[in-house]
């Protein structure tokens, strides 16, 4: 792991997730790709939602639900995904300042080509941690990421306790548990980021499955 990862006085974090329906009724949160994005998903009856934001101490940029021109939901490839960065993300960057802020990206396909890091290293320059980026996305981190060890399962646990039976419930549900997330958690969940760090160094890059849930 890079000095810059380490070192970076703040990251900004971005994480893409599907929440699944499958038959319309039992949920399930598809996380088999870690903070990233698109499966190959060929299942009769499946329905789906695929949502971005970022996180960051300060707070969280977005909902971004993925859906073409007439309001259905698509799944993500290159040219949404820079679509995206392009006409809702930088324009939000505009509230802050990009100065001191870093991009976390994992290795998904349409993260990764060379027309999207050209894009993201347009407006992060250096500060961009990415497969193909100025700093290599770190394997195996999970434990490094607040999206992975927090937000998702978080998210999950109230998205879905009211069992939601339809698309437009299942958003409505992820927009108001997004927006309930106060400042004052963010700013616990940075912390323990560093703190995870710290360990992560000292043992020299082993895992730390006891506290890897606790903030």
């Amino acid at each position: 792991m890079t000095a810059p990862f380490l070192y970076a006085p703040r990251i900004k974090e971005k994480a893409m997730i599907r929440f699944l329906f499958v038959g319309g009724v039992m949920p399930v949160l598809d996380t088999s790709l870690s903070i990233a994005v698109v499966l190959l998903l060929i299942l009769q009856g499946l329905k789906k939602k695929t949502v971005w934001c970022a996180l960051w101490a300060g707070g969280i940029i977005g909902l971004y639900f993925f859906k073409n021109d007439e309001g259905h939901n698509v799944t993500v490839n290159g040219d949404r995904y820079r679509a995206m960065i392009t006409n809702f993300f930088i324009p939000e960057l505009n509230n802050h300042d990009v100065q001191e802020l870093w991009f976390q990206q994992d290795g998904a396909t349409c993260h990764t080509a060379r027309a999207t890091i050209d894009l993201l290293k347009d407006t992060f320059g250096d500060r961009l941690i990415s497969r193909f980026g100025p700093v290599n996305w770190p394997p195996r981190s999970c434990d490094l990421t607040p999206l992975d060890y927090l937000l998702w399962g978080y998210v999950k646990s109230l998205v879905y306790a009211d069992k939601p039976h339809t698309l437009d419930h299942l958003e409505d549900n992820i927009r108001r548990v997004i927006a309930d997330i106060r400042p004052q958690m963010l700013e616990k969940v940075i912390e323990n980021w560093t703190s995870r760090l710290d360990y992560i160094r000292a043992s020299h890059g082993s895992p730390m499955p006891e506290i890897i849930f606790k903030i």
